[in-house]
């Protein structure tokens, strides 16, 4: 995405506001670093950006997973059960007629402390949004009930390392409209105590 960035113009005694959009007269062009109204302007536009902001919950750095690492159990629930980290950060994507469908959620030993929207960069940390969403223990458990109950269409992808669930399309019933349940989980990283750097 290429952001056309606010530049100044001068010539003779007319300089150009950016943050009024308009020539105006001034004896002396004032720096745009020194001038409040720019950096307020310049603040906003680097807040309009997605992801700028994006940073782990206090406390908490991102780490890569070390996947040769992980042993393998018997199948992929048992995968998990044996080897899932307390703190972690995941991408899902949701194909719902539903608000903030590409989120990053971020699990802090064991709960969903943080959520950021990708697309406005909005950060969550209200209980009544973070309900919305769930640790990868909680999809497990979810995605039990569902089986139990029964669908028309049943499918579910998961993380050949450590058997969390990547892909899931489920239609419970062929005859209902817009039942139909598209999520998928990306970039899973760990999360670690910035402060002794030790997996929580």
């Amino acid at each position: 995405m290429a952001i056309g960035l606010p530049f100044i113009l001068w010539h003779s005694d007319k300089g150009f506001s950016p943050t009024a959009g308009m020539i105006c007269e001034s004896d002396e062009m004032e720096s745009p670093m020194r001038n409040p109204r720019f950096a307020r302007f310049m603040i906003c536009i680097l807040l309009s950006i997605p992801g700028f902001c994006r940073a782990a919950p206090p406390g908490y750095i991102e780490t890569d997973v070390d996947w040769q690492a992980i042993p393998f159990a018997t199948s992929a629930r048992e995968t998990w059960l044996r080897n899932r980290p307390e703190s972690y950060v995941y991408d899902l994507e949701r194909k719902c007629f539903c608000p903030r469908r590409a989120v990053r959620v971020f699990v802090v030993k064991g709960k969903v402390v943080q959520v950021e929207d990708k697309q406005s960069g909005e950060v969550l940390t209200d209980a009544r949004a973070l309900k919305h969403f769930r640790t990868l223990d909680e999809y497990i458990a979810w995605l039990d009930h569902l089986w139990r109950r029964g669908a028309d269409s049943f499918k579910v992808r998961r993380n050949p390392h450590l058997g969390y669930p990547e892909e899931i399309d489920i239609d419970p019933t062929y005859r209902m409209i817009d039942e139909e349940i598209q999520e998928k989980i990306t970039r899973f990283r760990l999360l670690q105590e910035a402060e002794t750097g030790e997996r929580p």
